[in-house]
């Protein structure tokens, strides 16, 4: 039990649950607010994103669109090395139904912020500071990217990079 009420134990038990599928065996560990949160979530559809303005935000406003999810973070070296790529993918796009939702595993508000600032980091901008997001999506580290179709199913749950064309063609067949 001491180890559960631990700093060390409190980590351990965010790296289990993100690995870990069956949110029923997490019940017994895991704050009850966010248990209830994740056991709720039925789609994509279903969740909720903090935005760069500190709104909170539904998925709901990206349905009908294809989204790329990125989770990134200030600290991920080839995150930021693949801005110009993103960028480049949104251009590309951007008459299609397609959006781009950049996620940050950062904790820290201001340090998100402040990297989104200094790296005009593009898409819509959302942070995960309460893991929510990564628990849901089993993401494990950064950069990973997530292909979710218009009706909020998810095509690959670990697309290919923006730097590779096969995301661009992937996107191109998948609208057309």
């Amino acid at each position: 039990i001491k180890v559960l009420k631990s700093d060390f134990g409190k980590e351990l038990f965010v790296e289990l649950s993100k690995r870990y599928t069956d949110t029923g065996f997490l019940k017994e560990f895991m704050d009850p607010v966010y248990y209830t949160y994740l056991r709720g979530v039925q789609s994509v559809y279903d969740l909720d994103l903090k935005a760069f303005n500190g709104d909170i935000v539904s998925m709901q406003m990206f349905k009908e669109n294809y989204i790329l999810l990125d989770f990134w973070g200030s600290w991920c070296k080839p995150c930021i090395a693949n801005i110009p790529h993103l960028n480049n993918l949104i251009r590309d796009l951007k008459n299609y139904p397609f959006k781009v939702i950049s996620i940050s595993m950062d904790t820290d508000t201001g340090i998100w912020k402040s990297a989104v600032k200094r790296h005009n980091y593009p898409g819509f901008n959302v942070i995960d500071d309460n893991g929510i997001l990564a628990t849901y999506f089993n993401v494990l580290s950064a950069p990973q990217y997530i292909l979710i179709d218009k009706t909020g199913r998810v095509i690959d749950s670990s697309a290919p990079h923006p730097d590779n064309p096969l995301l661009k063609e992937m996107l191109l067949q998948l609208i057309n």
